[in-house]
């Protein structure tokens, strides 16, 4: 349903249907002039583009694809023989807030054709000096609202089998504390179940379908991603030494192995007593100092002291 689709469509679409909360919008039109410092036949046309990402990131895109990918006409192919930025004038040209990403987009659309013919139209021959872009399309992405209901229909598709690999785990492990490298067979299939939660805590992915959010919530996933890093690696780590050694005086060289993972403990003791990481998590804070932690290891005073800031902030 979806095969039509570019790349780079797909994916600025898919985040919005992975993203829960609405943010405005900031369409971008640009434009890559060709100006090298001697003559060429191509010199003085442009490519006219359009996107919602940060410019200067869309900009390294088309570099790097150029140079990977090889294509005999366009942009891509020129720049791939000129990759020199004192040969090109690179830009946006018009940009505008809107509310929504469909409403940004049906815009973009819209600019980006206009320009594109008011520049000379698609490109027609890379050997002749005549009126015209890189561009091998005419530009506009299709209709937006179409592109969007797929993709919620592909989103919905892909959470299917998502969804029962949160499932197994859970009826497994009666708990959702996912490790990175985490992964479930289902029905045949590997799912890399812990890369999608860390997507799941970094872009939201998923969550904008109610009833997956809502059994999420009520089996206790955790959102926060220093929380989850604490209870599935740092925490249990502690309790393991701490279970073995009947106190908390860890050196700065020492590693634990928690489910398979190893824990660098010593460094992460060090950033504890330097920076504070994980005290902001008051009942974590308080097993430490029931166990004695010292955040001052030389002074018992001042140990007190960071303590007092600690536990009574």
């Amino acid at each position: 349903m979806t095969n039509f689709l570019s790349g780079s469509l797909k994916r600025k679409l898919y985040e919005s249907v992975s993203e829960q909360t609405t943010k405005q919008e900031l369409g971008k039109i640009y434009k890559w002039k060709f100006t090298p410092p001697f003559p060429h036949v191509l010199k003085g046309c442009c490519y006219i583009g359009q996107t919602l990402q940060d410019f200067h990131i869309r900009t390294r895109q088309h570099k790097t694809k150029s140079l990977r990918e090889s294509k005999e006409l366009g942009l891509h192919n020129l720049w791939k023989q000129f990759p020199y930025d004192d040969h090109w004038e690179i830009c946006v040209v018009e940009e505008k807030h809107f509310d929504d990403r469909i409403s940004a987009m049906q815009w973009m659309d819209k600019r980006e054709i206009a320009l594109i013919e008011q520049h000379g139209g698609i490109l027609k021959d890379m050997d002749k000096t005549l009126h015209q872009t890189l561009n091998l399309t005419s530009g506009g992405q299709g209709d937006p609202r179409k592109i969007y209901e797929s993709l919620q229909a592909l989103s919905r598709k892909r959470l299917s089998r998502v969804w029962l690999a949160f499932k197994q785990f859970f009826k497994e492990n009666d708990h959702l504390r996912v490790m990175y490298i985490q992964k479930e067979v289902v029905n045949g299939n590997t799912v890399n179940l812990g890369i999608i939660v860390r997507n799941i805590r970094s872009r939201k992915d998923f969550l904008h379908v109610p009833e997956f959010k809502e059994w999420l919530d009520a089996h206790a996933f955790v959102y926060d991603e220093n929380r989850a890093h604490l209870e599935i690696e740092v925490w249990p780590a502690f309790k393991q030494f701490y279970k073995e050694h009947k106190h908390l005086r860890i050196v700065r060289t020492h590693k634990e192995v928690v489910n398979g993972n190893t824990v660098n403990l010593g460094k992460i003791v060090d950033h504890i007593r330097s920076r504070k990481d994980f005290l902001h998590y008051k009942d974590f804070a308080m097993w430490l100092w029931c166990g004695c932690f010292k955040l001052h290891t030389k002074d018992g005073d001042e140990n007190a002291q960071h303590w007092k800031q600690v536990l009574c902030h």
